[in-house]
């Protein structure tokens, strides 16, 4: 009984990922929270004496990305000092180091260029990059993209009224 004890709670040598890779997307998480929160502190507050505006979303967002990157990072910190390595990365699908990249690379692609394209425009080709770097087809990309940027679309600025970035190229 306490030998399956103590192989419940042992660590493994091998990990899913190489620590490395975690701790350099942990960092990377951190950065692009730390970039998202503070681009939403200007924002006006819609009802006043609260934290209740068009910001408020977003800064959650970015508090929980730089939470939860801190977390994988000291993670992968602990797991390089103990020697741990990782088994090799896929090439592709979710969990892969290029699923990893599209969706931090399309975050801060979206923070770029939101101000240029748009909201729908913009929020339409991150969510078909990642869905269709997540190993569905070019049609299921698609469909998800568009009823992800519909619903969003729909929640923020027709239900909550959340005033959202329009087009400034066009």
């Amino acid at each position: 009984m306490a030998g399956e004890t103590e192989t419940a709670n042992a660590v493994p040598d091998e990990l899913d990922t190489p620590p490395l890779i975690d701790l350099g997307l942990g960092i990377g998480f951190v950065a692009l929270g730390a970039v998202l929160w503070c681009g939403t502190q200007g924002f006006p507050v819609s009802i006043p004496n609260t934290v209740i505006g068009p910001g408020l979303v977003p800064s959650v967002c970015g508090a929980v990305f730089m939470l939860g990157g801190a977390a994988l990072a000291i993670r992968a910190f602990i797991n390089v000092r103990a020697g741990r390595k990782g088994v090799e990365a896929e090439d592709e699908g979710p969990g892969s180091l290029m699923f990893s990249a599209i969706v931090l690379g399309g975050l801060l692609f979206t923070f770029l260029v939101m101000p240029y394209l748009g909201f729908t425009l913009t929020t339409g080709i991150y969510a078909f990059a990642v869905t269709l770097a997540g190993c569905t087809n070019v049609m299921g990309a698609a469909l998800s993209s568009a009823l992800i940027t519909g619903a969003t679309y729909t929640l923020f600025h027709i239900l909550m009224r959340v005033p959202l970035p329009t087009a400034g190229l066009f």
